[in-house]
């Protein structure tokens, strides 16, 4: 399922919340990508002649926060489905592969997947290691 909100962030900027819920069935060929048109009248006058591509691209901030399944630390390490399995197999297809772009796109994604989902699991987790 999709889910987009678009609102003014101030004068300057628009932004876009895209939200995409994955079938836990499905969780090994879900895919999600985005493609973004954006109109801009001509009354505006801005075009290839008053802001140049290199300086549109500069000026673009992406943040891309991904909603981090829930495992504790033990899972992570345990089982075959988890974000470990997933992360040792993304770097195994790149260590085959270095120039593949699509695996290099695999593994940047599941290290960040891996790393959001330990901090997660240590956050909640702290109390019981500090003994609280």
């Amino acid at each position: 399922m999709i889910d987009i909100r678009v609102k003014k962030h101030d004068d300057y900027s628009v932004e876009f919340k895209i939200g995409f819920i994955t079938d836990n069935k499905l969780e090994d060929i879900n895919e999600f990508r985005i493609n973004t048109w954006i109109f801009v009248p001509n009354g505006l006058d801005i075009n290839r002649d008053t802001y140049p591509k290199n300086e549109f691209y500069r000026n673009i901030k992406t943040n891309l926060r991904l909603i981090t399944p829930v495992y504790n630390l033990q899972d992570i390490l345990l089982g075959n489905r988890g974000p470990f399995p997933r992360l040792q197999y993304a770097i195994t297809t790149l260590t085959n592969d270095p120039l593949d772009t699509e695996k290099i796109e695999s593994y940047t994604y599941q290290i960040k997947m891996f790393l959001c989902i330990v901090k997660s699991a240590l956050r909640n987790e702290a109390p019981d290691i500090q003994g609280e």
